[in-house]
Parts: C-alpha cells; structure tokens; sequence
C-alpha cells in the first residue's frame, strides 16, 4: 500500500573523472572507491546536507525551531551516484522554462533540485538545469516516430525556434553503448546524430537555480519504455546562454553533469495502474524494473541511490508528488555532450 510518505533522500554527485568509466573489472573495490567518496563527502559538507534538509522540513511544517542539526543526519538523508549516460533522447537548443508538461496528462510532478558545490560544500546558485523524459505513456518527444516505445504521444507543444546563435562544433555524435556514455540501449531511441523525428517539446526544458541554489520544474511521473526502467535525465550547466527568442543554447556555458533519476519501485507500481500510464502499449507486467535496468545499478554502486525523495502534494496519488533531490557537481570536470539531434522544422 501506497504511503502517504515516501521519503527516501538522495544526493547525485558529478565528481571528477566519474564521466569516463568503463565497467569496473573489480567491482569490489569500484564500490569501496566510490563508498569512500560519498563518506568524505557527507562529513566536509554535513551543516550544508543539514541546512538543505531542515529547509525541506521547514516547508512541510515538520521541523521547528527547536529541531538540533544532530536529530537530521546527513548519511541518513543522502547518497551519492556519479555520472551516467546521455542517451539517444537528447535534444539541443530546447525551451528555456520550468513548466514542461505541453498539456500532457499524467500524475503532476514537482521536481524540485538543490545544486551544491562538492568541492567547497558551497550551495551552488544560479546554474541551469535541463530535464528530459518520456510522457506517460513512453513516448519522448522528437523521437515519437523512431520507436522508443510505449503509447501515442498526444498533445505537446510546436518546436521551440532556432537560437539567435548557435555553435554545434563541439558536439559528436552517440556512439557507444556503455553505461556511462552514449546510447541507453541497442533498440529505440534516435539513431546517432539523427535530427529529431517530430516537433514536439513535451518533457524537455531548461530553467535555472536560484540564489538558494534550487531548481524547480513542473512535470509529469515519466512512463515506461522497453528496456528501462522509469528515469529522468538531467544535465547541469555554468555560464550558459538563454538566446533573444526563448531557447537555451546547449552549447554555451560548461557542462558540468550528465546524470538521471529515478523513482522508488513502489511509487512506479502505484502510478502504473492509473490512466493514462495503464494504456501504454507495453504491458506493465513486461515493463523494466529498477532492479532489472542495464543504467540503474551504476548509480547505485557503493550503496548510493539515485532515488528522488517523495511526497504526495495532496490526499491521493493522481493529485500529484513532489519530488526532491541534491545533485552535487564538481565545477572542475566537463561533462561530455555528444547529441547532434536538433529539431528540423525551423522558425522564421
């Protein structure tokens, strides 16, 4: 049964080197490295881990003033997963907004991101973040005609125009197949390099942190495709450029993240059996489960969880989550960009 508190916190760490790793030959020790990284981490920036959680409980009214920061352990609150593909999915040059729906049906997520400096334990203001993720039903927007699975997209928005400015010189494309570089899986998705199949921009957007450091978007529970389990991608970015008619430039700025969340499995099996997520053309009982995932485990080594923290908005499901969650980033690594997918219908 469905909690009325689903609150398993994590921290998402970009650290340095993390985007250039193979599948460990000996995972034992990947997992010591990595478990060593995420202690380190929560005992240079613990007042910060606690300041960020007791603002979270303060806004739920569920912290007073007489709370210690002892009584809110950061080991208890927050985990760490490193840097994880891109994916075919990626579009260039999106909205910048933080309403990403385009009128698409499914249960309202808010998704509400802290950014925090893992070198300096610093919460990080004003860094742009972009989200993308499939509709309810499995569908990613510009790439609904190239069989990535699950049901019609319905709605959506036209495409964005075309930035007043765009360099595209730094951008390869998709590759390789590994769990932190290039495509997800071997079926579905756009092929490399390949323009965007459609023009709709449902799920896809940028927008950027305040000075508290904290990102907000407004979206929808992800549906399922096949081979994976429900995620979101997300990316964060420094110095970046917002272009005269409303886009981002995805090539301005440094990349300093390249990651994706998800939800607990409990939560993915509650939603699944409300429409429209229960017409999807995959069944769910062949939908890919956390555990099953070929993506999920490499962030989730050394313990961590890549799991947003959650709470229902209202009394029931289908009125809508909150979704939480710290990414850390390490303002000295370059995330690489490798999508050359854009939208083909252009703007005059």
């Amino acid at each position: 049964m469905f909690s009325q508190l689903l609150f398993v916190s994590a921290l998402v760490a970009s650290v340095l080197g993390h985007g250039d790793h193979d599948e460990p030959a000996d995972t034992a020790l990947f997992r010591r490295s990595n478990l060593n990284e995420h202690r380190d981490i929560h005992k240079r920036c613990e007042s910060t881990l606690q300041f960020i959680q007791k603002r979270r409980l303060a806004r739920r009214g569920l912290v007073g003033p007489e709370t210690r920061d002892e009584d809110i352990t950061p080991a208890a609150l927050c985990t760490m997963v490193g840097q994880t593909t891109e994916g075919p999915y990626y579009v260039n040059n999106e909205l910048f907004r933080d309403d990403v729906t385009d009128g698409q049906e499914g249960v309202p997520l808010q998704l509400k991101l802290t950014i925090m400096d893992v070198e300096t334990c610093d919460i990080l203001p004003n860094a742009f973040v972009e989200i993308w993720s499939t509709n309810s039903t499995g569908s990613y927007s510009g790439f609904t005609l190239a069989g990535g699975g699950g049901g019609p997209p319905g709605g959506g928005n036209p495409p964005p125009p075309p930035p007043t400015s765009t360099d595209t010189t730094s951008s390869t494309s998709t590759t390789t197949m590994g769990p932190f570089d290039g495509a997800d899986t071997p079926g579905g998705g756009g092929p490399p390099g390949q323009n965007a199949t459609d023009n709709l921009t449902f799920m896809r957007g940028v927008t950027q942190a305040d000075d508290n450091g904290e990102a907000i978007f407004y979206a929808n529970v992800p549906g399922w495709y096949q081979g994976r389990a429900v995620h979101i991608h997300i990316r964060v970015f420094e110095n970046s450029t917002v272009a005269d008619n409303g886009t981002f430039v995805s090539a301005s700025g440094t990349l300093h993240h390249t990651g994706q969340l998800y939800f607990e499995q409990e939560l993915v099996d509650n939603v699944a059996t409300l429409p429209p997520y229960s017409t999807n053309s995959l069944p769910y009982e062949n939908a890919t489960r956390n555990d099953e995932d070929g993506i999920y485990p490499f962030s989730t080594y050394g313990g961590y969880n890549p799991n947003l923290a959650t709470t229902l908005l209202g009394e029931t499901l289908d009125e809508g989550i909150l979704g939480e969650i710290v990414i850390t980033i390490n303002r000295t690594y370059t995330s690489p960009m490798r999508s050359t997918a854009y939208h083909t219908r252009r703007f005059n």
